[in-house]
């Protein structure tokens, strides 16, 4: 059962695609299956209560194993890939260069073309702390 439940603990530090956590919970399983089923000192269990563990197991990996795929494809919150996408509003402009306004925050930014100020664009990227943008054609003026 302590081998069970070491590989299904190993699933979280090396990512498995679930295969730890599987045969983890299938070992701990047949421990318990040994441990309180047939033959055991204290008295059986019904061997329906066992397969009712199995599948109450089994069910509550799969939730755990598609929450993390869930969370895995969502998109970034935080950090440099988060501001990719967003929308940006300039704030000042000269040349190729100049401040934007990003979910309230001010940005240096810089463009390949000219941007005016009030006008909406889009984050391309960030490089260091500051942001690479274009014009927003999608956004009302």
């Amino acid at each position: 059962m302590l081998l069970g439940l070491l590989m299904m603990a190993a699933e979280g530090v090396a990512a498995a695609f679930g295969l730890l956590a599987a045969g983890g919970a299938a070992i701990f399983l047949a421990g318990l299956a040994l441990l309180l089923g047939w033959g055991a000192p204290m008295g059986a269990l019904p061997p329906a209560a066992i397969a009712l563990a199995a599948v109450g197991a089994a069910l509550l990996l799969a939730v755990i194993v598609a929450a993390a795929v869930r969370a895995h494809r969502r998109r970034p919150v935080a950090g440099g890939d988060a501001l990719a996408g967003q929308r940006a509003v300039v704030l000042s402009w000269s040349g190729r260069q100049g401040v934007v306004r990003v979910d309230g925050e001010r940005w240096q930014a810089r463009a390949d073309v000219e941007l005016r100020p009030g006008q909406p664009a889009r984050v391309r990227g960030r490089d260091a702390l500051v942001l690479t943008v274009e014009p927003d054609p999608g956004a009302p003026s």
